[in-house]
């Protein structure tokens, strides 16, 4: 079966269009179909980790975790009602890069698990698929070709263009083949390759290793 990822037609991010992201920070702008910090938070976290955009939107407030050994965890997961994942291996653990965690992604996540809420980002609605990243999805589009907005026009640049751009920060931070699948979950070429028995600590140091093209803002909650 052809893989969906390899089949997409997206093109990575370069260094100038992901500082016209920044707009959203700089800005302080929160478009409105974008679900508030959400506008801030996901295309960030998609960028650092190449997480998919409905694995990022369906996070729950205790799917980020602190471990004594390997530090702040993404744990990305399906256990609870509400969440899905698109195949057996998207389901891992992610551990979160050191620039994530100076933007300060913990501290908002304690600032919304204070108000109570269960999910990451409370003000997603599941659609009527019940996917709470649909609704985004189609915020964050006109976002991106929005002359007040990104202002990017290339249709090739979307979402998934994160993903993409976080697979060549890999590459170029020289991790393995095997290291970066199993960071996005992806379903490499070779038959049978399972990324269960991968160390965490393996994964802990080459996220380490990732350089981005652009300097993580400081989002205050």
């Amino acid at each position: 079966m052809a893989n969906k990822d390899a089949a997409v037609i997206t093109v990575s991010y370069n260094p100038s269009a992901v500082a016209q992201q920044l707009a959203v920070y700089t800005k302080n702008k929160r478009p409105r179909a974008c679900g508030g910090e959400a506008i801030v938070w996901v295309p960030l976290i998609a960028l650092a980790t190449g997480a998919r955009l409905e694995e990022i939107c369906q996070l729950r407030v205790t799917d980020l975790t602190l471990d004594h050994a390997h530090g702040a965890l993404l744990c990305i997961t399906d256990e609870a009602v509400g969440q899905t994942l698109k195949t057996a291996s998207s389901r891992r653990i992610i551990p979160i890069h050191p620039d994530l965690i100076r933007a300060g992604l913990l501290d908002y996540q304690e600032a919304v698990g204070e108000k109570g809420h269960d999910w990451l980002f409370p003000q997603l609605e599941p659609d009527h698929d019940g996917r709470r990243g649909g609704t985004f999805g189609q915020g964050f589009s006109r976002y991106l070709r929005s002359p007040s907005g990104c202002c990017i026009l290339d249709r090739r640049v979307v979402f998934h263009s994160f993903r993409h751009t976080f697979k060549t920060l890999c590459r170029e931070a020289g991790l393995t083949e095997e290291l970066h699948d199993a960071l996005t979950g992806h379903v490499g070429q070779s038959v049978g390759r399972s990324y269960g028995h991968m160390p965490l600590l393996a994964l802990t140091e080459a996220v380490v290793r990732i350089r981005f093209p652009i300097e993580f803002p400081r989002i205050e909650s």
